[in-house]
């Protein structure tokens, strides 16, 4: 669902590209569109320009001539308007000659020009002397124009039905001019009126169409590549967010169901503080809380005591340094939970540092049980021989460092064999367990005993200063106490062996015991002096 999410969004992108790709384009097209038909216009224009400066040419070299004779056929016959001298001349050769005014010359050419379909150009004044020269409306509107000040009339006309770029200019009455209008009145700098051209546009309407068309082209194939790139790029990012959608299912369901908690901090503060940004369900187990109740929130409001835990400091490390770090297996506790930690820390390449960790509590406690195991004796719950001779040795080092003495006792359950084959060996273990009771009732916790295998015990009075006969006295009091109960089956006896440990005289453990060993079994020879019986 959230990855159709995503193609949904990723499809709304793709779709605001192509529009505005569609857009751009448009623009860009109409941009130079507009342009080049600017630059036609111009180019009309320019033509327009040309075409009159030549017509200008040709009257102004006429003129300069006064005017020029050519014979008389049907396409010139004489000029009924030219009222000047000597219009018409003979040839000594009898041809007749007719005066051709730069204003009939031009007529002519342009007649000629429009015919081809051509520019041309027409003379015409607001005060024609030929009727024929009169203007049409558009040039009688630039002729106005020119009175008012206007140096230069041009525009798109239709002629004949086809556009036309006319351009028109005022004519000014120079000195060769007045041999032919100065029966109008006109003098010299007079606007008597005006040189107009056409320049038909079909020719540059063609070449704007091929512009175009090939602007359009170009533009669409621009568009088009753009089109299937921003296609395949949103293809390319859907398949890239499938992936991704993929894989971070695939971490999130790695992620939520791994056994050990995992917990994501974000740095703040320059690592005065962290925040949470993830939390899994095995940690949201393991510290009792809901993920939205810790993420977004401060480790030390969280865990108030993460300091005391140690958590804190490595924390700060594997973010300054980035080398991950192993937090041994430490007890938390803040009043709310407790329990044992074992934390792995490592920075990401984000920033983040992500600390792995096992709540470790039942297994500490089974080791614990294991240790105690190891060390103690399972029927009577003293430790075992194992256990005394280890601990033992280290509190003989400790005595001899604080100077203090300590007294061994060596006991052997008297008569445990007759009661193994008479009542049975459960009632043998009975038996050892009552003797376990009498030495706990005697000797104080801080005292180590131990059943040292079969039916022998040994005490190590701890900080004890008394003499092994005080000892002595005090085990035998309890064994008559532990006698003297309703339906005893049968009575404790103990043979003793007891020896001080001098600091000012040290020796080995062993050989501790072996000097308390050897004094119990010379009791047991001797049960009158050294062996405390009761109901025998």
């Amino acid at each position: 669902m959230k990855a159709a999410r995503k193609d949904i969004k990723i499809n709304h992108y793709v779709i605001i590209l192509i529009l505005l790709l569609t857009g751009l384009s448009a623009a860009s097209r109409w941009w130079n569109v507009s342009h080049q038909t600017e630059e036609i216009l111009k180019t009309a224009r320019i033509q327009a320009h040309l075409t009159f400066e030549k017509d200008m040419l040709y009257r102004q070299w006429v003129a300069s001539q006064g005017g020029v004779y050519v014979a008389v056929s049907e396409r010139t016959p004489p000029n009924p308007y030219l009222s000047v001298p000597n219009r018409d001349v003979k040839t000594s050769a009898g041809q007749t000659l007719t005066l051709v005014n730069p204003a009939y010359m031009t007529r002519q050419i342009n007649e000629m020009a429009a015919k081809a379909n051509t520019s041309y150009g027409h003379l015409t004044s607001l005060n024609p002397i030929r009727p024929g020269n009169s203007p049409d409306p558009w040039e009688k509107s630039a002729l106005q124009s020119f009175e008012k000040g206007v140096k230069e009339v041009y525009e798109i006309e239709k002629i004949g039905g086809e556009d036309h770029m006319r351009l028109m200019r005022p004519f000014v009455t120079e000195e060769p001019c007045l041999k032919c209008h100065a029966l109008q009145g006109y003098k010299v700098g007079d606007i008597r009126g005006g040189i107009s051209v056409s320049i038909p546009m079909k020719p540059f309407y063609t070449l704007l169409e091929t512009s175009r068309n090939r602007l359009s082209l170009i533009h669409g194939i621009v568009w088009l590549f753009f089109v299937v790139l921003i296609a395949w790029g949103g293809k390319q990012l859907k398949d890239a967010h499938g992936s991704l959608s993929v894989s971070e299912n695939r971490f999130r369901e790695l992620f939520d169901k791994m056994k050990s908690g995992v917990a994501v901090y974000e740095a703040k503060d320059e690592g005065n503080d962290f925040f949470l940004t993830d939390f899994n369900r095995a940690a949201e187990k393991i510290d009792q809380v809901s993920k939205t109740d810790v993420v977004g929130r401060s480790i030390l409001r969280i865990f108030p005591a993460v300091k005391e835990f140690g958590l804190f400091e490595v924390l700060q490390n594997v973010w300054k340094d980035g080398i991950p770090r192993h937090h041994p297996v430490s007890q938390y506790k803040d009043g709310r939970i407790e329990g044992w930690r074992e934390n792995y820390l490592y920075k990401l390449p984000s920033g983040e540092v992500v600390a792995i960790y096992d709540d470790v509590t039942e297994k500490r406690k089974r080791e614990e049980e294991v240790r105690i195991l190891a060390v103690t004796d399972p029927l009577t719950g003293l430790y075992n021989r194992r256990g005394f001779m280890t601990l033992a040795d280290r509190q003989i080092k400790a005595a001899t460092r604080t100077n203090k003495k300590m007294s061994l006792l060596f006991i052997d359950i008297d008569g445990l064999k007759r009661i193994n084959d008479t009542l049975g060996h459960e009632e043998g273990d009975r038996a050892l367990v009552s003797a376990a009771n009498v030495l706990k009732q005697t000797f104080r916790e801080s005292d180590m005993m131990a059943r040292m295998g079969g039916d022998e015990f040994a005490v190590l009075a701890v900080d004890a200063a008394e003499i092994p006969e005080i000892v002595i006295k005090r085990l035998a009091e309890q064994i008559v106490l532990h006698n003297a109960a309703p339906d005893r089956l049968y009575e404790i006896s103990m043979s003793i062996g007891a020896t001080v440990y001098d600091p000012k005289a040290p020796c080995s453990l062993d050989d501790l015991i072996s000097r308390a060993d050897t004094l119990m079994y010379e009791q047991k020879k001797m049960k009158s002096v050294n062996t405390l019986e009761t109901g025998r």
